[in-house]
């Protein structure tokens, strides 16, 4: 996959050669199988961020790995899904909450998770 003229691989993101058609860190195998209904490889998030493979599926969300293209970084975002609350249709980028009382709990959820990214980007690393 071409980004600017950096040609990359689109589920792990190291560089390739621009001959090069198949990955040597993960041989351009996806782990979607497993992950169904994880957002797809290569959806670009808010105009910045490019989906890769999926690092881990916890209770509260999903955690992939992405590509900051303005800064041409890796970086790894977590998405608050939780599986017990909502779900997603395959090949969506909108999650939907289960049709019951569970509105409330999907509130509370979200509020914790938002605390916690705050937390967390307020810590520095020396």
């Amino acid at each position: 996959m071409l980004i600017g003229n950096d040609n990359i691989c689109p589920l792990c993101f190291e560089k390739m050669s621009h001959d090069q058609n198949e990955c040597y860190r993960c041989n351009g195998v996806s782990n979607r199988e497993k992950y169904p209904t994880a957002l797809e490889e290569t959806t670009i998030l808010n105009g910045k961020y490019l989906v890769g493979k999926v690092l881990g599926r916890g209770g509260f969300g999903v955690t992939y790995l992405c590509y900051d293209i303005a800064m041409k970084t890796k970086i790894a975002i977590k998405e608050f899904f939780p599986n017990t609350l909502a779900h997603r249709d395959t090949g969506s980028t909108f999650i939907s909450l289960y049709e019951d009382d569970r509105g409330e709990d999907f509130l509370k959820g979200s509020q914790s998770f938002i605390n916690e990214a705050h937390t967390i980007s307020s810590l520095s690393y020396n």
